[in-house]
């Protein structure tokens, strides 16, 4: 079964194979801050990596498969392998089924460098959804997915593949040297520090190149992390706005003047990519996603009046009860009009 959803403006889709194979599917296409950005048909990539998930999670082999005559779907093996596996995997077919995919992704091929370069590479056991550090519930999908393609380009893709059916039809869970082992010789540790170490390389080379065609030289402005986005100059130019994830305050608007100092925080439990102020400076716009209508997680525009600290929502005057599906404001030169993606 595939069901479309769209009850909500996040990107973002499941599959299940309790109590029967079923794909849901959010239509909202990723922005650029997703991870997911590099795509060429949105829903294709989004069936493709879902679908991946059930095929992997519903095959049983060998003892495996006679014990799911007796107990159905509980006997679903792979549904317990650690998540660079089972997101990796289908980070592995959207990349591979594809011409796009986060195993092509720039962004994703960058983070990856970065981190080897700075030590901050993550260990095998950190690769999951729950991690709480950079780059977060992201790293499963990215670590694991590229650690996938490296070992496809390695010992092929057949030998991927014989890896989960090898964990499909192991009937004791979380024990997974054996496969590794007899697929690929080593263990998953081992061949994860190889990985590391063939991304280090690649990422001193360029690295080493760029600094021979000379690099110019940055100043940073916040030292947060995490995910720093949509800075936008003040109308008179002292400050600038932006938006930030925080495991401690969570999404914020924030306010930091330009050589730094006084950074704090304008809203709370907001996070918008783009920012556009008022010719005076009085105000600026920007997006944010709340419930609507009871049920729906929809992206609407919003109002800051700098000078009392408030916000206005826009709405539509013949629909004020429906929400505008806005995000991306910008004013034009007039200040009469606002134009937006919807």
């Amino acid at each position: 079964d595939i069901v479309v959803s769209d009850f909500s403006d996040e990107v973002n889709g499941s599959a299940t194979v309790m109590p029967r194979n079923t794909l849901r599917l959010y239509v909202t296409a990723p922005t650029e801050n997703t991870g997911l950005s590099f795509y060429d048909d949105w829903l294709r990539l989004l069936v493709i990596h879902e679908l991946a998930h059930i095929c992997d999670i519903d095959q049983t082999w060998g003892v495996t498969r006679f014990l799911r005559w007796i107990f159905g779907k509980y006997i679903s093996m792979n549904g317990f392998t650690p998540q660079f596996l089972s997101e990796g995997y289908a980070v592995f077919a959207e990349t591979t089924l594809t011409k796009t995919g986060r195993g092509r992704s720039s962004y994703v091929a960058m983070l990856l460098r970065t981190a080897a370069l700075e030590d901050q590479f993550l260990n095998i056991d950190q690769a999951h959804i729950m991690y709480s550090d950079w780059p977060g519930g992201n790293g499963a999908y990215f670590y694991g997915g590229l650690f996938h393609l490296y070992l496809a380009e390695r010992f092929g893709k057949d030998k991927v593949a014989e890896l989960h059916q090898f964990n499909a039809a192991m009937p004791i869970p979380y024990f997974y040297y054996p496969a590794s082992k007899s697929k690929f010789g080593a263990s998953l540790p081992a061949l994860w520090e190889e990985f590391r170490l063939k991304v280090r390389a690649e990422a001193l080379a360029i690295e080493k190149e760029l600094q021979e065609k000379g690099l110019t030289q940055s100043r940073p402005i916040t030292t947060h992390g995490r995910n720093v986005t949509g800075p936008r100059y003040s109308a008179d130019g002292s400050y600038i706005i932006y938006s930030r994830t925080s495991p401690v305050d969570g999404r914020t608007v924030r306010q930091v003047h330009p050589d730094g100092s006084d950074d704090q925080y304008l809203i709370l439990q907001a996070f918008s990519p783009r920012f556009s102020f008022e010719h005076d400076g009085t105000s600026f716009y920007y997006s944010q996603n709340a419930i609507t209508e009871r049920f729906n997680d929809y992206n609407d525009l919003y109002r800051y009046r700098i000078q009392d600290e408030a916000m206005d929502k826009l709405r539509d005057v013949e629909r004020p009860s429906k929400s505008l599906r806005a995000r991306d404001p910008d004013i034009s030169s007039d200040g009469k009009k606002i134009v937006f993606v919807q």
